[in-house]
């Protein structure tokens, strides 16, 4: 069960790949030096899966040297979506959490955006209609969205 994960699009292997576990995620901007985000450590060929680093550098007891570790959460990045929605969603997410991860072929669900929407995703090794029939389309007015992330395994 994946509790707090980041989980990234790597449509073809393109993000991450056999042999990547361990590297540092960092932000995607033009700035200079992006900050650190995460610690990857799964996927499949359709999804990343990282740990915040945050959570790691408490895990460890360590600091980072010379950057700011503080990642997404720290509420500076751009584009940041209201932190008033991602609460709603993540209440909504903790509610429902239990009857997620029934879903058939479901794996696993977080927060996520939908174009510009903070969405409830629920990650299904591939997209049945027995999926869809389950899945709802909002709970308690937060959209949920369904996503093939095919099979996760430790890279």
């Amino acid at each position: 069960t994946f509790t707090g994960q980041i989980f990234v699009q790597n449509r073809g292997s393109k993000f991450l790949a056999a042999g990547d576990s361990g590297s540092l995620m960092v932000e995607n901007v033009t700035k200079t030096p992006p900050r650190a985000v995460g610690l990857l450590f799964a996927g499949s060929n359709r999804v990343a899966v990282a740990n915040p680093i945050g959570d790691v550098l408490s895990y460890l007891q360590v600091q980072m040297v010379g950057a700011s570790a503080a990642g997404v959460e720290s509420g500076e990045a751009d584009q940041a979506p209201p932190r008033s929605e991602v609460a709603q969603a993540r209440r909504v997410q903790e509610r429902y959490g239990n009857a997620l991860l029934k879903i058939p072929r479901g794996v696993g669900h977080g927060i996520g955006l939908d174009g510009q929407r903070v969405v409830v995703k629920v990650f299904v090794e591939e997209i049945t209609d027995e999926a869809r029939r389950a899945v709802p389309n909002n709970l308690d007015g937060v959209p949920v969205v369904l996503e093939a992330v095919g099979r996760i395994v430790a890279f």
